[in-house]
Parts: structure tokens; sequence; C-alpha cells
């Protein structure tokens, strides 16, 4: 999550090793679908997951 949302700022969080970048305010219902989808690609021993 950042607090800026920039085009540099995901960029960065990608560059450092996120999977996933979410700006504030974000979707409550997005969060939990991004941590879901994660969840289920670390079980299953997919990696990150694309992105939607």
């Amino acid at each position: 999550m950042t607090s800026h949302a920039t085009v540099k700022a995901a960029v960065d969080a990608v560059n450092r090793g996120a999977a996933d970048c979410l700006s504030k305010p974000f979707d409550h219902a997005e969060l939990v679908a991004l941590v879901e989808r994660h969840l289920a690609n670390a079980r299953s021993g997919k990696g990150a997951p694309a992105a939607p």
C-alpha cells in the first residue's frame, strides 16, 4: 500500500519486490481479493499472481 498514488511509487514498490500495489483509499474488497489470490498461489506453488 502506498499513500502516494503515482506510477513512480508503484514502479519503486515492484522493483523492491512487491507483487501488487494498492493506493489509498483502497477498496476493501480489492484488498481481500488480492490477499486471497496470493494465499491460493502460495499454497499451490504458483508464485505471484498475474495482474488482474
